[in-house]
């Protein structure tokens, strides 16, 4: 490894001279599985960097990568960075609007495309896309006559040859002369409010996480990670991305979402990245199959979890008592080794990030003996900011920061907080963003002239170092009483429940909160058949008084956790999912507060009908709304 490294081509360069026969890029094709090792990636790259250089892209130049993931996504990428040009990643289900903002933003030149449907959102939009010049498209057949010129793959390859030919040496010069400072790429995020910025992220920003994951997350060569959340965002760019370079894993990628679990079976992975709904999908799903067996088999699982818990209360202890080492051998022959056979069986780890993850779920995962490392970070950060350690993970916190940076919690008055002491999360060093494209007043907003990058985030620090997230600045709600509420501790205790897919809460400037909760339908509809709620529609299911109940006392329960301002008096339950598709979403799964606040004001409208009649000190307050605390009969909007 190169004692100091420029930039990530030099890095690339050097893994596929380690390890030049090492299976790279994995994926399934007409049914078929294929296969790129790193020399063979490396002349891909090659090809593609060429390419641009003979299609007359200049360093700096900014180039598009509007795709979902795919192996030409990776070496469009990397192609893109060798030659020196900007690539900048477009999600694949970003709204129309936000897609030619990205695209005029940031000045590209040229786009690659994953196939016909997604080069006709450009194609249709040419009047609005000025400064594009071509795309490239991954899959599919170029129209017969583009608004601009539209290379296939291969066709755009080809150049690449040609480029070689007439002068070798060019693509070294471009990748050689990279450094540090220099713009590696424009990330524009996912947010859940307004129009995406651009992140400017640096050779160096990306290289100091490299260079540091390896001593904090125990990835060994030849390690496979499966790829499916988006590459546009720079978790999984990072992550499973450019950490595999350093490391010499293998990347597979998932054909789709829905065929997730069976590709996860296929190409059992070593370890992989989750976002939190995910994981309480797989939660799910492994404790919904287990309510489907025998009594037997059902106090054997909630035995072993059990023994997992107790294990984890010992395991680090000098001596260890010989009983809980013979109940947890056990307990992984009987049922661990099980739950792992469903993500392939060899699984060692996962690591969770790009949304706060219940405590409960990440508890659960170590019971069976499959430890979560939440990591916590922002694109501005490139991301990693703090990861749990795999050897002690500790639920309900993002674990430590990484070498190399600082984190402070600051006050209110900006002064060093102590242990426990919540205020906003702070950081400082290599890895902090160069700034926003084009937005030097935002810029000054999210970094300060001393370098700390404010992550508007609240958490707290325990003496052992371990952070936790409270809530995010912009999210906390002060109700009318003037009291400050954070949501995500109430959002995460209510969405660990299994009957509930996603909740908003809400009540800025309100008397008390209410929550919108999108049902996990499938155990839904599995409990109203069994309690006799009978439906024709999932509008008549939410709609049934016996699943209004039931809800009702999912969120009496969960209240009993959180003082009465944090309690949530009154619920409106969808009849749908919320989607990426329909912007309620973000691409990590990330609710959209603004966006679901404002398409579904019609259902949390009415759980406010008859706030003037309530009083903080009564609690029982006024009859009359949806899923209602001891009201009358309650009724549900959908």
């Amino acid at each position: 490894m190169p004692h100091i490294n420029q930039s990530l081509p030099e890095v690339f360069r050097w893994r596929c001279g380690e390890t030049p026969d090492l299976p790279w890029l994995i994926w399934k094709e007409g049914g078929a599985r294929r296969q790129l090792t790193y020399a063979q990636g490396a002349g891909e790259v090659e090809r593609a960097a060429r390419a641009l250089v003979e299609l007359g892209l200049k360093t700096q130049d900014r180039v598009g990568i509007f795709s979902k993931n795919r192996p030409e996504w990776v070496l469009a990428d990397l192609g893109a960075i060798h030659a020196g040009a900007i690539p900048v990643p477009v999600y694949a289900t970003l709204a129309q609007p936000q897609v030619e903002h990205v695209v005029n933003h940031s000045e590209m030149r040229l786009c690659f495309v994953e196939n016909e449907a997604m080069l006709a959102r450009l194609t249709e939009a040419r009047e609005r896309l000025p400064k594009l010049e071509r795309a490239v498209l991954f899959s599919g057949a170029a129209p017969a006559d583009p608004p601009f010129p539209v290379l296939p793959w291969k066709d755009f390859l080809a150049f690449g040859d040609r480029q070689k030919a007439t002068d070798p040496g060019a693509f070294e010069k471009r990748w050689s002369e990279l450094r540090r400072d220099d713009l590696l790429t424009i990330v524009y995020t996912s947010g859940t409010t307004g129009m995406p910025k651009g992140v400017m992220l640096t050779q160096g920003n990306i290289l100091s996480q490299i260079e540091t994951l390896p001593r904090v997350v125990a990835i060994r060569v030849d390690d496979l990670t499966i790829s499916y959340l988006p590459l546009a965002h720079i978790f999984e760019r990072t992550v499973n991305e450019y950490l595999p370079i350093m490391n010499g894993n293998r990347v597979a990628f998932a054909e789709s979402m829905e065929k997730l679990p069976e590709n996860i079976r296929e190409f059992q992975p070593d370890y992989m990245l989750a976002v939190p709904r995910v994981l309480e999908k797989v939660h799910e799903r492994v404790v919904g199959e287990v309510a489907h067996k025998g009594k037997a088999a059902q106090r054997i699982f909630w035995w072993a979890v059990r023994v997992g818990g107790e294990w984890q209360a010992v395991r680090y202890d000098k001596r260890v008592p010989r009983g809980a080492k013979l109940k947890h051998r056990l307990a992984r022959r009987l049922v661990y080794s099980k739950v792992k056979q469903g993500l392939g069986g060899r699984i060692r780890f996962i690591v969770s990030g790009a949304a706060p993850l219940d405590a409960k779920i990440a508890e659960f995962f170590l019971s069976v003996d499959l430890p979560v490392m939440e990591g916590y970070g922002l694109t501005e950060s490139s991301p990693v900011i703090a990861v749990n350690p795999l050897e002690h993970v500790v639920p309900g916190t993002v674990g430590k920061m990484i070498p190399g940076i600082q984190v402070e919690i600051w006050e209110k008055q900006l002064q060093g907080a102590p242990p426990d002491v919540e205020g906003e999360i702070v950081t400082k060093g290599p890895h902090v963003m160069k700034g926003y494209y084009k937005d030097d007043k935002a810029t000054r907003e999210a970094v300060d002239r001393e370098g700390w990058l404010h992550t508007g985030d609240i958490g707290k620090r325990d003496v052992r170092g371990y952070i936790s997230i409270t809530d995010r600045k912009k999210d906390i709600i002060v109700n009318s009483y003037g009291k400050n509420v954070a949501p995500a501790p109430i959002e995460g205790a209510i969405a660990s429940h299994a009957l509930v897919g996603a909740v908003m809460v809400l009540g800025d400037k309100h008397k008390y909160l209410v929550a919108l909760i999108q049902p996990a339908f499938e155990a839904l509809e599995k409990w109203a058949k069994e309690a006799g709620a009978a439906h024709a529609s999932r509008a008549e299911l939410v709609a049934h008084p016996k699943v209004v109940a039931l809800y009702r006392g999912v969120l009496d329960v969960v209240g009993e956790q959180f003082s009465k301002p944090e309690q949530v008096r009154r619920f409106a339950l969808l009849d749908h999912e919320l989607t990426v598709e329909d912007e309620s979403l973000t691409p990590t799964l990330k609710i959209r507060r603004a966006s679901v606040a404002q398409k579904y004001a019609s259902l949390i409208n009415p759980l406010y009908a008859d706030e003037h009649e309530y009083k903080a000190e009564v609690w029982e307050g006024a009859p009359g709304a949806a899923g209602e605390k001891r009201g009358p009969a309650p009724r549900t909007s959908t």
